[in-house]
């Protein structure tokens, strides 16, 4: 096993800087999902999405372009207690919240329609809880959003249950 030694990076670097140490943070976040939705991820893959590139591109600006008011305050909360790791937690459960609708995605561009929307799109809504649909609804449209809402404390509650996998902790080949 490899000990940590000076010049070791933490697994999440408490607040990315540089150009790299946010690819660092898109890696370990790409790292993430790929531990918990495999199959979600390979799908994704096959369509020639570049992972790491939607992450580099949600976690720009910390996911606020993507989150409503008051999620974005719980996001910038997490992130004070937890550093970036909340960063990248918050965005495997966006993308797992989703993991339906992006099965059924048949193009790259769908895919990434879903993966980085913005803000007016997003499934984060102003709630605490958003009541799960009954069986005599209609399922989500293949585009979009509805069925797949997420209630902020919910958002939360998951981004805190998620594992983070020890292979995550070691620095990532950029």
């Amino acid at each position: 096993g490899h000990s940590p030694g000076p010049g070791d990076a933490p697994p999440f670097p408490y607040l990315p800087l540089t150009d790299l140490q946010w690819g660092g943070l898109a890696k370990r976040a790409v790292g993430l999902a790929t531990a918990v939705m495999p199959e979600l991820v390979e799908h994704l893959e096959g369509l020639g999405i570049d992972l790491e590139e939607a992450a580099v591109l949600a976690l720009q600006d910390g996911l606020a372009s993507q989150l409503p008011f008051r999620a974005t305050c719980r996001v910038y909360g997490a992130f004070l207690a937890l550093g970036s790791e909340a960063f990248a937690r918050l965005l495997v459960v966006l993308w797992r919240h989703q993991s339906c609708e992006l099965q059924s995605c048949s193009s790259r561009e769908d895919a990434m329609r879903l993966l980085t929307p913005p803000r007016q799109d997003t499934i984060v809504v102003e709630v605490a809880r958003v009541p799960q649909p009954t069986a005599e609804q209609k399922p989500p449209s293949p585009s979009g959003r509805s069925g797949v809402l997420l209630g902020v404390d919910d958002m939360a509650r998951l981004a805190a249950r998620l594992h983070i996998p020890r292979s995550l902790g070691r620095e990532p080949e950029l």
